[in-house]
């Protein structure tokens, strides 16, 4: 805010409006004072027409104006074209290009100073080249009388210039060479360049090139509101005036920030030399962080996200279903990435993991569809189940070598001692796969929703975890190596070795029909599950349980019977089954029986006895 050095009154202007003192007068004075030097400096040089110069005092001020713009500045005066003073023209520049971007636009200027650029039309280029010749005329002249004329005709020339309005544009730079403020004047006036602002009193409007301000709200542990932290950038804020002549003011300013208690919105306050301005604008979120560093939840919705270094903790859920980003880099300083962190994230392709990270946690990955690759640091000692299952574009998994915990063999993801097969990268597009020998386990959802048709499990493998083969809908053979102690394959089909067990059916089949063998005792978990080309499946007298999910989602299955031998099915054992009527030899659901095994639109017949 500015002030009448006079009276002390808020000041909109030159002229104080309570007391009428010009604000300007101690600035003049010391522009007068500057010019007073550089006329004893002429006075050195011309002591042959000293009584002359004491006696056109003016004429010789106006020289040393003249002087000062033209000759110790390094001068460019070239001919451009008038439409560089349209709007449209001056718009195109943009705050922080730099200066090569505005030659392109505007050409090469009339005069530069360290710090700025001017462009004048061509008369007023005409106007300052006579001042200049006539002045060196007037150092170089011969006699008193022929000093005089010349001095004549650079006082009338320089009132010419003073009488004039022309097109003018100024643009200044910073000490990078970037653009800080670009001015447009349709109608200058020569005596008004230094204070082109605030010459132009009457506003049109204010337009603010920002859509809102970025902040991070800080909670504690409990996630309780503390309070919100201005991103640094929100601070400067590019702004442009606009006077109902056309012309405009171009600046970018430093502004303090303040937002109201709903955190919605924030003001804007800021002056320059125009006036003093506040502007109510929307708030942008864009994380919410506790105390301690941890990154509770990515709010700003953008494509391209890099996470500070200041977190230290990915939260479980900080991204979990944004469906806009595509790229994350992680700053070095994150420690751990939370459960689901990233989970569902569809349109993530790239994602970069800093040393730092020692864990990621369970599904933290799992169903980004658009990532096609990882790299796992060496510093990375713990993957949790399921962390990067159901990415269906994922080629490739890599490891550092020197990571003590894993391996990547092929794209695929291994302990580091081979023991494991941790996550095959089902973006692959290989139609079938050998386990290697040295695997003794199958990792949770290991091929979870991989495009496989055969699947070759070595001797070695003694342990095939949960939703290992879920959802391969294109698998038609499971292939056991005879001599594993374990398990065994039946017609492409994954059972236990000694057959009591169904684990899994290859569900890329395209048989209608299927019977169980006699042997089974257990139906699996997830054994049936989405398998859509069945449409009826019989169950032996030898049955007693039906695991979870078992037939969920099996879409084509019309029916289906249960012996009275099933005393267990588990929860979801038919769910999303909505053609499906199941015939049921009990009269009622037993004791034992899941609470919900099924839809509540499920067609159930109690006590059917085959007739």
């Amino acid at each position: 805010m500015m002030y009448c050095s006079k009276c002390g009154k808020e000041l909109n202007g030159r002229y104080c409006s309570n007391c009428g003192h010009d604000n300007q007068k101690k600035i003049e004075k010391k522009k007068n004072e500057k010019l007073s030097k550089a006329l004893d400096w002429i006075k050195e040089k011309t002591k042959a027409v000293g009584g002359f110069i004491a006696s056109h005092k003016k004429a010789f001020i106006v020289s040393a104006t003249a002087f000062a713009l033209v000759v110790t500045t390094v001068v460019v005066l070239v001919s451009v074209l008038s439409n560089i003073y349209r709007v449209g023209k001056v718009s195109k520049i943009e705050l922080g290009m730099q200066t090569s971007q505005v030659e392109k636009i505007l050409g090469k200027p009339s005069e530069t100073d360290d710090y700025a650029w001017y462009y004048y039309e061509k008369k007023v280029e005409k106007k300052l080249g006579k001042i200049e010749k006539l002045f060196e005329k007037s150092m170089n002249a011969g006699s008193e009388k022929e000093a005089e004329k010349a001095f004549e005709k650079m006082s009338d020339v320089y009132e010419d210039l003073e009488e004039m309005t022309y097109k003018f544009i100024l643009v200044k730079f910073n000490g990078n060479g970037e653009v800080t403020e670009v001015f447009l004047d349709k109608n200058h006036k020569y005596d008004e360049m230094d204070d082109y602002a605030t010459e132009k009193k009457t506003v049109k409007k204010l337009e603010l090139d920002k859509d809102g301000v970025e902040a991070i709200e800080r909670v504690d542990a409990e996630g309780k509101h503390l309070a919100y932290e201005i991103d640094y950038a929100s601070r400067y804020v590019t702004y442009t005036v606009k006077f109902k002549d056309g012309s405009f003011y171009r600046k970018a300013r430093t502004v303090s920030v303040s937002i109201d208690e709903s955190g919605t919105t924030a003001t804007l306050e800021w002056e320059d030399d125009i006036a003093s301005y506040d502007k109510p604008i929307s708030i942008i979120l864009t994380a919410k962080i506790d105390e301690n560093g941890t990154l509770i939840k990515w709010l700003k919705n953008e494509e391209n996200v890099t996470i500070p270094s200041e977190i230290k903790v990915i939260n479980g859920g900080a991204f979990n279903g944004n469906t806009t980003i595509k790229s994350v880099v992680i700053r070095g300083g994150v420690t751990s990435i939370g459960d689901y962190a990233f989970q569902g994230c569809t349109s993530l392709a790239s994602i970069e993991i800093p040393d730092s990270v020692e864990s990621i946690g369970d599904y933290a990955f799992s169903n980004c569809d658009s990532l096609t690759s990882v790299e796992i640091p060496d510093s990375v000692t713990s993957i949790g189940n399921y962390a990067f299952s159901g990415c269906n574009n994922l080629s490739s998994i890599m490891v550092d070598e020197n990571n003590e915990s894993y391996k990547s063999i092929d794209g695929n993801l291994y302990s580091k001692d081979r023991k494991t097969l941790i996550q095959y990268a089902i973006g692959q597009t290989e139609n079938s796969f050998t386990i290697p020998d040295s695997v003794k386990s199958i990792g949770y959802r290991a091929f979870y929703d991989c495009s496989l048709t055969s699947v070759e499990i070595p001797d070695s493998v003694t342990s095939i975890g949960d939703e290992a083969f879920r959802g391969c809908t294109s698998l038609t053979s499971i292939t056991v190596n005879e001599n594993n102690q374990k398990y065994k394959s039946v017609d492409g089909n994954l059972y236990s070795k000694d057959g009591k067990t169904l684990i899994q059916y290859a569900i890329g089949k395209t048989e209608t029909f299927f019977t169980i063998p006699d042997s089974v005792k257990s139906i699996g978990d997830y054994a049936f599950s989405y398998c859509d080309s069945l449409t009826s499946v019989e169950i032996p007298d030898s049955v007693t349980s039906i695991g979870y999910s078992a037939f969920c989602g099996c879409t084509s299955l019309t029916s289906i019977e249960i012996p009275d031998s099933v005393k267990i099915i588990e929860a979801w054992a038919f769910a999303f089954c909505d053609s499906l009527t199941i015939y049921c030899e009990a009269t009622a659901k037993p004791q034992g029986w899941s609470e919900f095994w099924g839809n509540s639109n499920l067609s159930v017949v109690w006590g059917y006895t085959g007739e």
